[in-house]
């Protein structure tokens, strides 16, 4: 909650430092692990840091029910950076995890769209 109002003042370095106490603290078996490296890994992002981002989703990615959500991120952060095979490779790894296996992927899902469309355009 601290993290939260301090980003809320704007005090992002603040934010990023309570974060970064709080996940050292933590086992990474804990249940706020994840919670802990969205949260730290978005403030690199709004701080202008995605390099620092990046290893933190990364480790994000690693924890099982986090992939989607870390691959999704890790493409987004390497589009910025302009790595365009990194980003295409996230994003095509995204299509993959939301893929049921022997099932047909909704059509509609507007996130998978959006993924989609960054993809095409990287591609070209």
């Amino acid at each position: 909650e601290l993290a939260h109002m301090d980003q809320d003042a704007g005090e992002i370095k603040g934010a990023i430092d309570k974060l970064l106490a709080i996940n050292s603290g933590l086992a990474k078996q804990s249940l706020l692990k994840p919670l802990v490296l969205v949260n730290l890994a978005g403030l690199y992002e709004q701080d202008k840091q995605p390099e620092k981002a990046l290893p933190v989703y990364q480790e994000l990615q690693a924890i099982k029910g986090f992939e989607v959500q870390a691959v999704s991120s890790l493409g987004r952060v390497y589009e910025t950076q302009g790595n365009r095979e990194k980003a295409i490779e996230m994003y095509q790894q995204y299509l993959t995890l939301t893929t049921s296996e022997g099932a047909v992927p909704q059509q509609d899902d507007p996130a998978r769209t959006m993924v989609r469309a960054k993809l095409n355009r990287l591609q070209r």
